[in-house]
């Protein structure tokens, strides 16, 4: 990508508009060499769909994959890290940070302090971003390097060290300013039960309380102040049905309801009054067969219910989901977006040219901007070939 000079908004490769169209955006989740089969095309089942009010691509400048996009508080999305060249390899280019506007607009941010993949980038309650862990490269081991992104001054700056290198884990803003990073994966290669709470005043970062067990490729997700982790996998690559729960000031985890079904590498959200939706996944962390099924663990309940089925199986789709301010669920990962309506409960892929969206990508990121509108970027393909396209796409009701 062409730097600029400080605070020069450039628009990378320009908008090109698809009107009603848009091009498939498949996630999936974990880096692999190789022809990655988990994102072989598969028929999808016939729903009543949703049109696409307006589609814009754009071209983010270098190509992305196994990065993550933040919201900022000001409505951009800051592109941070992952892999730029087929195979997943050549972290070092990703490591130049993307800005994106809710005009379409496309401008290079400065460079992370260390390339990255596989890492978290969370938001802070002062504005900033906390950057931790990842692969510095395909094939290394997890960093324990933290930095944060100040967007005021356009600026990555070192901020400590983790305890423990790791990648794959999980980051969760606590109530108190501070960040939990739960499991992931090692510099041994093995899943992590150790939790560690970042302060990002101090750069201190200090155990919290140990998992029951290891975990990586599950999710996170906060309601009712307490945190919720999901599925993902323990000491073997099998999935689990197991949740745990935790709750600030608590000394220790507690077990929550099993799944109805093993899940990794799947995705999770929110919903009005505290719910949680859980999203597809696969048996393994690199199974052929994805899950079509979701489920609903409603506030206070004991067990999951079956939620509506996606129209195809999707897996490795963690940061391929995002809830609009309408409350709805957009998730990526198959031939169509498709919206999910906790008022309605009822699930419907989003239209594109003739019925189909394109080819699927895995290591999407699914993101919200101003007007009711999904950001998807970068991924890469079946031949794990990176793309510098994302789109803007705004769903009608």
């Amino acid at each position: 990508m062409t730097r600029n000079r400080p605070g020069e908004q450039v628009t990378v490769g320009g908008l090109r508009a698809v009107g009603g169209a848009l091009a498939v955006l498949l996630v999936v989740g974990g880096c692999t060499s190789g022809t990655d089969t988990s994102t072989a095309p598969e028929p999808e089942r016939s729903q009543a769909t949703l049109p696409v009010d307006g589609s814009t691509s754009l071209d983010i400048g270098v190509p992305r994959a196994v990065h993550r996009a933040t919201g900022l508080a000001d409505g951009r999305v800051l592109l941070t890290g992952g892999c730029s060249a087929p195979g997943c390899e050549k972290f070092e280019d990703a490591a130049d940070s993307v800005l994106v506007s809710a005009d379409g607009t496309v401008s290079p941010a400065s460079s992370m302090q260390h390339s990255r993949a596989g890492h978290t980038a969370t938001l802070l309650a002062d504005g900033r971003v906390l950057v931790a862990g990842g692969y510095p490269g395909e094939g290394q081991p997890p960093t324990a390097t933290v930095e944060v992104y100040d967007p005021a001054a356009d600026a990555f700056t070192d901020a400590g060290s983790l305890a423990s290198a790791r990648a794959d884990h999980t980051a969760t803003l606590l109530p108190d300013g501070r960040v939990l990073l739960t499991g992931g994966r090692g510099a041994d290669g093995q899943s992590l039960s150790s939790v560690e709470i970042v302060d990002p005043s101090t750069g201190e970062a200090t155990s919290g309380p140990t998992l029951p067990a290891p975990r990586t490729g599950h999710t996170a997700t906060t309601a009712g102040g307490c945190v919720l982790l999901v599925g993902g996998t323990s000491e073997t690559d099998t999935a689990t049905r197991t949740t745990s729960r935790w709750c600030p000031g608590r000394a220790a985890w507690s077990a929550g309801p099993e799944l109805a079904r093993a899940r990794v590498k799947h995705a999770a959200t929110v919903l009005p009054g505290g719910g949680v939706w859980v999203v597809g996944g696969a048996p393994t962390t690199e199974s052929r067969h994805r899950f079509r099924d979701t489920e609903i663990l409603q506030p206070g309940a004991r067990q999951f219910v079956p939620g509506p089925d996606l129209p195809s199986g999707r897996y490795k789709i963690t940061d391929a989901i995002a809830t609009l301010a309408d409350a709805r669920v957009v998730v990526a990962g198959g031939r169509r977006l498709v919206v999910f309506d906790p008022a309605s409960e009822r699930l419907r892929p989003v239209r594109g040219a003739n019925g189909d969206l394109g080819s699927t990508r895995a290591f999407q990121t699914v993101t919200p901007v101003a007007g009711g509108r999904v950001l998807v970027a970068g991924g890469y393909d079946a031949a794990i070939a990176p793309t510098d396209m994302a789109w803007l796409v705004q769903v009608a009701r």
